[in-house]
């Protein structure tokens, strides 16, 4: 998906698979994950952020594992996420870059 000079909102029940691929310039994205059914195992978001912002909602007790690298901007994973992951139990996998951008996951109900 991509979103380029605008903004895209994922919520519901959109998933598809096990991957999901954000590509946002000058935007804003967010996916939001509290009301789609999960795939077994880990659910990979590649991102990649210039001068945009990603957004990633979860519902509290999913873990989350982020593997990034912000230039001139910030990705982080808010401290109210769980980062613990059991082995075979649905989790989510962040890659990803934020160019003068940001990459944030936190946690809502």
């Amino acid at each position: 998906m991509a979103c380029i000079l605008g903004n895209r909102n994922l919520q519901g029940d959109f998933l598809s698979g096990d991957k999901i691929g954000s590509f946002t310039v000058l935007g804003n994205t967010s996916i939001d994950l509290r009301d789609t059914a999960l795939p077994p195992g880990a659910l990979r978001i590649d991102a990649f952020c210039v001068m945009g912002n990603l957004k990633v909602i979860v519902p509290h007790g999913l873990p989350v594992k982020m593997n990034s690298l912000p230039i001139l901007g910030d990705s982080h994973v808010a401290r109210d996420v769980e980062r613990r992951v059991e082995r075979g139990m649905p989790h989510v996998v962040v890659n990803g870059f934020a160019i003068m951008g940001n990459l944030v996951v936190v946690a809502q109900d």
